[in-house]
């Protein structure tokens, strides 16, 4: 395995520490050593002079799930110094689709990337993890933080339909969550500004979030909720009080508030 030595950079060490003067040395995927490395040997040494050396950074809201089949190399966030990007934002993943909304969805989908960039080989899988499994196929330069979308797990149950899911259909939507969080997402996103998660009645988002706090009971999962739009009217005081019992359930952390008292911001 071939060892690199990264000289004479001012290290940030993302403690919040001060720069200080340092070498770093680094096998495969894990830094070995960070000092002065004069004596040790590398097959690689790279010259940091007047530069910085920092661990890579995270984009928190990411839509790379959708160009990462594509161009697995991710270029453009490695130039930036991005070396993990938490996708399915919005409500949007690639999966899961299924056969009946299958064509509907990849149509919606591909208009809402605007034909930018090759196509997605969509063919290429159904379930989240089989997503995931080609990720790791093809092999990518990136480290991912997967979330399941809300509006692509409805869209997967009743398509585009516009008006309120049927009980039905919200415990497909469930058992949609639950297997994409046993298949590999952290957590799950919302879009509710946007087709179809904005067709959705408020009860829905909350019904895919109490579908997280049964994967995280069932597996230990340490499932996270992420909101990306406001939303009004602001929801009733007995909803937000559901809201914030299934927020504290479903997160180790405290998860963005998705709903609180009537006389609270959104967050």
């Amino acid at each position: 395995m071939d060892r690199i030595i990264i000289k004479n950079g001012l290290v940030l060490d993302g403690t919040g520490a001060a720069g200080f003067p340092a070498d770093v040395a680094v096998e495969g995927d894990r830094i070995v050593a960070v000092g002065q490395l004069e004596s040790v040997d590398a097959e690689i040494t790279i010259d940091a002079s007047e530069r910085v050396v920092a661990p890579g950074f995270i984009d928190m809201h990411s839509h790379a799930d959708y160009t990462l089949p594509v161009w697995p190399t991710a270029d453009s966030l490695l130039h930036q110094g991005i070396t993990t990007v938490v996708v399915g934002q919005c409500g949007f993943s690639p999966a899961p689709l299924r056969e009946a909304t299958r064509e509907s969805v990849v149509r919606q989908v591909a208009a809402l990337l605007g034909g930018v960039g090759p196509p997605l080989p969509w063919d290429q899988w159904s379930n989240f993890g089989e997503y995931l499994g080609y990720l790791e196929q093809i092999g990518i330069s990136p480290n991912v933080v997967p979330l399941v979308g809300q509006g692509v797990v409805r869209a997967a149950v009743m398509g585009y339909t516009a008006g309120p899911a049927s009980a039905e259909q919200m415990r497909r939507m469930q058992t949609e969550v639950v297997r994409a969080m046993e298949e590999g997402a952290f957590g799950l996103s919302t879009g509710l500004i946007y087709p179809p998660g904005s067709f959705a009645a408020f009860e829905e988002p909350l019904t895919a979030r109490w579908a997280q706090e049964e994967a995280f009971t069932s597996a230990t999962f340490g499932a996270k909720a992420i909101r990306c739009d406001r939303r009004s009217p602001r929801p009733s005081r007995s909803a937000a009080g559901r809201v914030r019992r299934c927020r504290s359930a479903i997160s180790r952390r405290r998860a963005k508030e998705i709903g609180a008292r009537p006389d609270a911001p959104w967050s």
